[in-house]
Order: structure tokens, then C-alpha cells, then sequence
């Protein structure tokens, strides 16, 4: 049986009140952590299944009747064992079954390394030409020029500039860049 004092906290919950939520989870939290332990399901982690305890703990509380004489945690446990058992089955369905078994990544690294790209990866190869355009493109700029090469590539930031001046620098460098695509075209 609730005491009414447990009862007003669980219709706080019912109606989104988030402090007698945070009491409420805390309080019990070890059905959760007893739950854990029993159950396994495959793509879950402990946040996950927290999160799915705390939307259980909300619908539960506002489905509990007092006056039929069940204590809140058992119906809390009830009905997140009830949760559970379903996401047990929705994964372990044959129509979510996946064609090979699951592998871990670290199992098989060498099979991974070749077949997995990462795309935020620097290539080297377009890093090393990059600077050496750059450089060209550094010995070819006016001091001005220079200066405005060195506030984009965000070298010197504290670099003031009047804005015009700034444009046209930069649209000169821009030009000058391109131009070194074409001459590397032609070679």
C-alpha cells in the first residue's frame, strides 16, 4: 500500500512535474538495476534502458488507481518487466534479424581498416599539395596580399584591415589561386 504522501508525488509525476519525477526514479531505481541484471537486450545500452524505465515510470504513474490496494513498485516492476519482454521480442523478431552475425569492430580490424572510409579523415596526399599551392601562391602575393592570406587562414586574426581593401585583396589572391590550377593543368 502507497502512503498518501507517496500517492500526491506520484500524481505530481502523472501531471510533469520533473522534481517529484527525479524522486520518484531515484527512489525506484533498483527495480531498474534488478532488471538490468536479469535481462539482455541486444542494441541497448544502460541509458537506454533508463530512458525506457523513466517513460515507464511516467505512464504508470498516471494509470495507477489507488484504491486498489497494489503498492506502486510492484505495479512499477510489473510494468516494466512487461516493457522489457517487449523489446526482448521486437529485437529478437526474424524480420530484424540481420542477414551476418553482428561483429564488434576491434574483432576483425584488418577487414574494418579497408572497408571503412572516414570521411572527416585529412587525406595527405591532398594536404601536401594544398601547401605546396599555397606556397606558391604566397611567393606570387603582393604584402598586402600576404596579409590577407594570413587573416583567412585565420594565421593572424588580430590583423586590421579596411574592408574594401580587404575584398579586393582577397578577390587578387583568389584570381592568383586559380591561375595556379590552370598552370598546373598545362604541365
Amino acid at each position: 500500500m502507497v502512503s498518501e504522501k507517496e500517492f500526491n508525488m506520484i500524481r505530481l509525476v502523472a501531471k510533469g512535474d520533473e522534481q517529484a519525477f527525479s524522486r520518484l526514479f531515484h527512489k525506484y531505481y533498483p527495480i531498474v538495476r534488478k532488471l538490468r541484471r536479469l535481462c539482455f537486450i541486444e542494441g541497448m545500452d544502460a541509458d537506454d534502458l533508463d530512458q525506457e524505465a523513466s517513460l515507464v515510470l511516467i505512464r504508470t504513474a498516471q494509470r495507477y488507481k489507488w484504491e486498489r490496494s497494489v503498492s506502486f513498485g510492484t505495479f512499477y516492476s510489473h510494468n516494466l518487466r512487461n516493457r522489457i519482454y517487449d523489446l526482448i521480442r521486437k529485437y529478437k523478431a526474424k524480420k530484424r534479424a540481420p542477414q551476418q552475425p553482428v561483429q564488434r569492430l576491434d574483432e576483425n580490424p584488418d577487414f574494418y581498416s579497408t572497408t571503412l572510409s572516414d570521411p572527416s579523415a585529412i587525406n595527405p596526399e591532398r594536404l601536401t599539395l594544398l601547401k605546396e599551392r599555397l606556397a606558391q601562391l604566397y611567393i606570387k602575393c603582393s604584402p598586402l596580399e600576404k596579409d590577407v592570406l594570413y587573416v583567412i587562414l585565420n594565421l593572424d586574426i588580430e590583423k586590421r584591415i579596411d574592408a574594401r581593401t580587404f575584398i579586393n585583396a582577397f578577390e587578387r589572391c583568389k584570381y592568383k589561386y586559380i591561375s595556379l590550377d590552370k598552370l598546373t593543368e598545362l604541365i
